[in-house]
């Protein structure tokens, strides 16, 4: 018996000190911070077909470029060292792009840390392609569904490329923009997660805009995506309104103009709620906007305590929000005939009888729908110096 326990602990111990059978020694690891997609350029793609002894097996569809922090910068402050490094690769598949960077580098991608991913604005001139990014980010099991999504207006390459004393990693300055949303309302964060549950049914969402300018990153604003293409672009105060009408906004500001002095409200909270009605022309869908916030910054010698003036920049700030609400909503749906605030998922799932008679011709019904907004606004402090 004793042996025989002997034995067993033996085989126990043996176990615990095989170690992780799929461990991979840090060094050999390139961790990967952001994805770009781009259209292939041309010339490039020349270029390379030069080189080929059968140039015609060569029709690459991406290119697509890889941003990996440099470890030995990470703990140096200073020092004017770059802290990044890009690699791009011409390829027919996403897929096929990670095994050409096996053959150009030993080290192992790795996607675990993976933050971001950028779509260049022509990628969305060929839906398929849209479809094969989202099914390769999907599917692969590697990346965080939390990793972050933006569309570049331009290459996406390029955001990772820029060179500005002010940007140490573009990844992580665009990424911390857009995680910014308790200060800043006209910027979105999407996450693959949430792209693949809004664009997934018809390819039918609103991506944050990335804009590169000299010297220069910038988030901004949001692109229309109808039927896995750019339909256009919205404004960043549009992108606001969007917020607001699907209940995501989780701070920033509205500027309003208050007796000649510009009064800006910091969203501190806002929910949203729907009302659907069938009437004799149609279907009324009521968007109802419960916001409080405070005012932060006002006028020296002005007195903005008073209740009554407390309630009259109140209802400033509801009309100012309802007009701009139903104007973004108008545009939204004749300009771009696309539903990204949300309607056609809540009458789909509150009033699924009314949905089945109109799910085949949504996007006509939505462009000749009749929307509401309601808006109601509380200034729970007004912190202005008198």
């Amino acid at each position: 018996m004793v042996k025989k326990g002997k034995i067993a602990f033996l085989l126990l111990l043996i176990l615990f000190t095989t170690g992780c059978w799929d461990m991979h020694d840090i060094e050999e690891m390139d961790f990967i911070s952001g994805v770009a997609f781009d259209e292939p350029d041309a010339k490039v793609i020349a270029e390379q077909r030069a080189k080929l002894e059968e140039p015609e097996f060569f029709t690459p569809r991406y290119t697509i470029t890889y941003l990996s922090p440099i470890p030995s910068t990470l703990t140096q402050e200073g020092g004017g060292q770059k802290a990044y490094d890009t690699k791009s690769v011409t390829a027919v598949s996403p897929y096929e792009a990670e095994r050409q960077m096996m053959t150009r580098s030993p080290r192992q991608l790795a996607f675990s840390h993976t933050d971001l991913v950028l779509i260049g604005e022509k990628v969305f001139e060929n839906p398929k392609k849209i479809k094969e990014i989202m099914d390769y980010l999907q599917r692969n099991q590697r990346f965080n569904w939390n990793v972050l999504v933006g569309v570049v207006d331009g290459k996406a390459g390029d955001a990772f490329n820029i060179e500005s004393p002010s940007i140490k990693n573009p990844v992580w300055y665009l990424t911390d923009i857009m995680r910014n949303k308790p200060l800043s309302s006209k910027v979105a964060d999407v996450t693959i997660s949430q792209m693949a549950v809004d664009m997934g049914k018809d390819g039918t969402m609103g991506l944050p805009k990335v804009i590169i300018a000299k010297n220069e990153l910038k988030v901004e604003g949001a692109a229309v995506i109808k039927d896995f293409a750019i339909k256009g672009y919205i404004t960043g105060n549009q992108s606001r309104d969007v917020m607001f009408l699907k209940g995501t906004i989780k701070g920033g500001n509205i500027l309003i103009n208050y007796q000649g002095f510009p009064i800006p409200y910091t969203i501190v909270n806002a929910k949203v709620k729907k009302d659907l009605k069938v009437t004799e022309e149609g279907l009324q869908l009521t968007y109802r906007i419960f916001s409080e916030g405070q005012l932060d910054e006002g006028m020296l010698g002005q007195e903005f305590l008073n209740d009554k003036i407390i309630k009259s920049i109140e209802s400033k700030l509801e009309k100012e929000l309802t007009n701009d609400c139903m104007n973004t909503i108008q545009s939204l749906q004749r300009d771009y005939q696309a539903d990204i605030i949300y309607a056609g998922d809540y009458i789909e799932k509150y009033h699924p009888d009314v949905w089945k008679q109109i799910k085949d011709n949504w996007d006509e019904v939505f462009s000749q729908m009749d929307f509401r907004v309601e808006t109601n606004i509380s200034i729970r402090r007004a912190g202005v110096l008198k």
